[in-house]
């Protein structure tokens, strides 16, 4: 880059995130530093100032959306245009709401509005003010920074955003969860790209590693083989994790922190245990807190065989959205499926090494007392534990013994795989604590987002996160 160049950009920097004592000639780290802050509305982006109506950003914020060739035209302009040629936004909701089969009061109803203004919303003929386009995006498992500005490819459309495609025999999911399933993809997509954000500046964040997608197995033919696989990818997973033969005390914070998955877990429909969802590279599981998985034994299983899925499924059987319903989980309703065989296998041995626990119940006399002691050590439900002793004990246990012996309550494990509850934030739903609330909390502190963005993320209000802030020092660190 010559003089000339040199000067020019150095111009433009200032220009755009004003003046700098570091002559850095990076954009992003120019935006980083700078204090300047934007706004924009659906098509537009300017810097933000008081009473501008539109989305708050910061620097960082929009250079990530956006790109610096675009911002840098606000150099030399007061507005720029961040619409892209193509579908409008208009007309992308529409397709993404027909598409899943949503109706317009149904989505109306989880946005907050009535169907005529999602309906004047669906019809282009007037801009999207951003406080709707936001929700509207979120709903639908858009992305919340880049929506109006990157219109989503068919191709790159690997949630498999089509209701027809989203697997889950034996019955297609309710409205609902459809929706559930779509926020939970946008949690997934915002929590990842802001501890992206984080790791990129040297944040402390868990390493963010790209699980083995592609696995070097075949896909399992039969159900023996399945089982046998699955007990294996276990015992390879507890090895990574370097776990040895114990109990799994966090399964939702080792998913998060050892291989950066995003686990939301949600109150949806009885009908649903759990799900993982493929967003590009990225793969994401959700865990309804209720229905079965109200026992926190069920709800480690399900989290579990959501985990298989997640870390082992080849990319060709993530194609869509894989539901996994709660009679399968507990073996009322299985298809016929051997990835959902070796999913199940896995759970199990994961949390509970049938070599361990058969030992441990023959040890212990073959009593009612000898199986609630595995149930309470390993934290499963009474179904899991029964299966791996069985296996355990390579026979020496009949069906008959194990099913005359009843459940216990799991006391100590009642709150296992749970979010904690900030009473600074009482209007923060359960889907939004946790990792996302985190990263959150992280990228606050790190300037890389303002305050009105985080209200967005985590679904409050303004006033209730400022007066949470404000109470910052009493709020205990959430686990990601």
């Amino acid at each position: 880059m010559s003089d000339a160049e040199t000067g020019d950009l150095n111009d433009a920097l200032d220009a755009v995130f004003g003046p700098s004592l570091h002559r850095d000639l990076e954009p992003k780290h120019r935006a980083l530093a700078s204090g300047v802050r934007f706004v924009r509305s659906q098509t537009h982006l300017a810097r933000w100032k008081e009473g501008a109506k539109g989305r708050k950003m910061t620097a960082f914020e929009c250079i990530e959306a956006f790109g610096w060739p675009l911002m840098a035209r606000l150099a030399e302009e007061p507005v720029v245009l961040i619409a892209r040629p193509g579908p409008s936004v208009a007309e992308v909701f529409a397709d993404r709401r027909r598409s899943f089969g949503v109706p317009t009061g149904d989505l109306a109803r989880r946005v907050g509005v009535g169907p005529e203004v999602l309906e004047k919303a669906e019809s282009g003929l007037r801009k999207i003010p951003m406080w709707l386009l936001t929700r509207i995006a979120w709903a639908l498992g858009f992305d919340y920074w880049t929506i109006g500005h990157e219109v989503p490819a068919e191709a790159t459309e690997s949630l498999a955003h089509r209701r027809r495609e989203v697997t889950g025999a034996p019955q297609p999911p309710s409205t609902e969860i459809v929706l559930d399933l779509l926020e939970a993809a946008s949690i997934h997509n915002a929590q990842l790209r802001l501890a992206s954000w984080l790791a990129g500046i040297g944040g402390d964040v868990p390493p963010r590693r790209r699980a083995p997608h592609r696995p070097k197995h075949r896909r399992p033919r039969t159900q023996e083989e399945a089982w046998r696989q699955g007990a294996d990818l276990a015992r390879r997973t507890r090895e990574l994790l370097a776990l040895g033969t114990g109990p799994v005390c966090d399964l939702a914070e080792l998913m998060e922190g050892r291989f950066g998955i995003p686990v939301v877990r949600m109150r949806s429909q009885p009908a649903l245990a759990g799900a993982t969802i493929r967003n590009g590279e990225d793969r994401g599981v959700l865990v309804n807190v209720l229905g079965i998985n109200e026992n926190p034994g069920t709800r480690r299983v399900t989290l579990a065989h959501e985990l298989c899925h997640a870390l082992w499924d080849a990319d060709e059987d993530l194609e869509a959205i894989r539901i996994d319903w709660s009679d399968e989980i507990m073996g009322a309703d299985r298809r016929p499926d051997p990835n959902e065989d070796r999913a199940q296998a896995f759970a199990g041995e994961l949390l509970a090494p049938a070599a361990v626990v058969g030992k441990a119940f023959l040890d212990g006399g073959r009593t009612p007392e000898a199986l609630h002691h595995v149930m309470r050590t390993f934290g499963v439900s009474l179904t899991c534990a029964r299966i791996q002793i069985k296996l355990g004990s390579k026979g020496a246990v009949s069906d008959r013994v194990l099913r005359s012996i009843g459940p216990v309550e799991l006391t100590d494990w009642i709150d296992a795989e749970l979010p904690r509850v900030h009473d600074e934030l009482p209007g923060l739903k359960m889907q939004r604590s946790g990792g996302l609330l985190g990263a959150c909390l992280g990228s606050h502190e790190a300037g890389l987002i303002v305050p009105e963005t985080m209200a967005d993320l985590l679904g409050v209000t303004l006033p209730e996160l400022e007066r949470a802030l404000d109470l910052r020092g009493s709020m205990p660190p959430t686990p990601r």
